[in-house]
């Protein structure tokens, strides 16, 4: 069964977008998914399910997500529903959120 199969059109559901340790991405992420930072990501993450900043990750930029957790380093902007900082995070700059 190939990637193009006919039975899966407009079946897809949106996965994980994963930045590796050692990886550094400069750019914009728009996804109704999750996304995993384990390395560096400078830019504009918009409408995600969920941000995890891993231990190793950083972000610096905007973000807006339903659920975002931090245990590595945020710098910039997060506008979400609900945040957690682990004792490893550290977040700068400003956060809007519900819960």
């Amino acid at each position: 069964m190939g990637v193009f199969n006919k039975a899966n059109q407009g079946t897809a559901q949106a996965g994980a977008t994963i930045i590796a340790k050692g990886t550094t991405i400069i750019g914009g992420i728009s996804t109704e998914g999750t996304v995993i930072i384990d390395g560096k990501f400078e830019g504009v993450i918009l409408e995600a399910d969920e941000i995890s900043i891993g231990q190793t990750g950083e972000v610096v930029g905007d973000v807006k997500a339903n659920n975002i957790l931090v245990s590595g380093l945020f710098d910039g902007k997060i506008d979400c529903n609900v945040i957690q900082v682990l004792s490893t995070g550290k977040v700068i700059g400003e956060v809007t959120y519900h819960d």
